[in-house]
């Protein structure tokens, strides 16, 4: 039964898509999952036996990574964010995760669980140049000018009727003009469906 059990956990292990990797407490790679070698370009080949900070960059992984000291230390934080110079030599951004799991002699194996997140720091970055007002968000002239609607109209004593189709925003925008109005407690913004 046991046999059976590590085949079904080497199979699980092969078949997630979350990038995943094992390494002693040398830094060697033990296993090196499908998903990892998608995200890295490297195969389990050419990893496996490997100092596992040699897949990272040297800012990340240095003569103690502090991924596996946050591990080995018990710190709450024992996960990062970094950029990665991958095989074909493009960078990309991954989140790494990582916990120690000890064999039955004891001895301390690190298993680090990784996600690329290129595609959400670009998203970041992106939004990071757009404009924001309570929850709305958007770069477009027309919504700029929404923006600006709302901080003239919140500064004055007028009543404001807001419509338009179900799902456009009105309570966005309802939400914005109150928040800018400097009299919160009076302000009575009503929607008209």
């Amino acid at each position: 039964m046991l046999d059976m059990d590590g085949k079904l956990l080497w199979s699980v292990f092969e078949q997630m898509d979350i990038g995943m990797f094992i390494h002693d407490s040398s830094y060697h790679v033990l296993a090196f999952n499908g998903a990892a070698e998608k995200i890295t370009g490297y195969s389990k080949e050419e990893i496996v036996g490997r100092d596992c900070r040699t897949i990272f960059n040297v800012n990340f992984c240095d003569e103690s990574c502090s991924l596996c000291r946050n591990v080995e230390s018990k710190a709450d934080n024992c996960n990062h964010e970094t950029q990665t110079l991958n095989k074909d030599g493009s960078f990309s951004w991954i989140r790494l995760s990582a916990f120690p799991v000890e064999d039955e002699g004891g001895r301390t194996f690190f298993v680090v669980m990784m996600r690329e997140v290129t595609e959400t720091k670009e998203i970041q970055e992106h939004v990071g140049h757009v404009m924001s007002c309570c929850k709305i968000i958007g770069k477009s002239d027309a919504i700029k000018d929404i923006f600006h609607i709302v901080r003239n109209v919140a500064s004055t004593d007028i009543s404001v009727l807001i419509m338009g189709e179900t799902g456009v925003g009105k309570e966005l925008i309802s939400s914005a003009i109150h928040k800018h109005s400097p009299k919160i407690g009076r302000a009575s913004c009503r929607e008209r469906v």
